[in-house]
């Protein structure tokens, strides 16, 4: 009993820390991506997490897959509004610190915004259709590559 009055003090100072934002987590996924695109099979330890839904945050429930030693890319329907291009775009800035490298749109032939983000080798490419008010929903997509053919060994 003394033991669980002795915790139970920090329990008010534990709920006054801060909640970690979405873009912390998508800090923490970048982070993650970027560290297992210098491993012997880029991107293979990945595959797991991307098939439990927790790679990368917003793209829940399995809807990222992983092509060990080329990429990662992940797509929602019906996404939440965290996941609109220009929420996506301020998580990609913060994290990567760095400004967009293009605006091409090159994914499908409906309308369509896209940017890409380039960082340590790594392109990171977001894209967003609609938006979460949309009668058909916000369709969202992200996907990290190499920027350049990676040499082989």
């Amino acid at each position: 009993m003394g033991s669980l009055r002795k915790c139970l003090w920090a329990i008010p100072l534990l709920a006054a820390l801060p909640a970690p934002t979405a873009g912390q987590g998508m800090c923490v996924a970048l982070d993650r991506i970027a560290t297992a695109s210098r491993e012997a099979v880029p991107f293979g330890s990945l595959a797991d997490a991307a098939r439990r839904g927790d790679l990368v945050p917003g793209f829940s429930g399995g809807q990222c897959r992983v092509t060990a030693g080329a990429r990662v890319s992940c797509y929602r329907n019906l996404a939440p509004e965290r996941l609109e291009l220009d929420a996506m775009e301020r998580s990609l800035r913060d994290c990567l610190r760095s400004a967009p490298v293009s605006t091409a749109s090159s994914l499908v032939r409906i309308p369509a915004r896209e940017l890409a983000f380039v960082a340590s080798g790594l392109r990171y490419r977001i894209a967003a259709y609609c938006h979460h008010h949309c009668r058909a929903g916000l369709l969202a997509w992200f996907e990290v590559a190499f920027e350049a053919a990676r040499p082989k060994d």
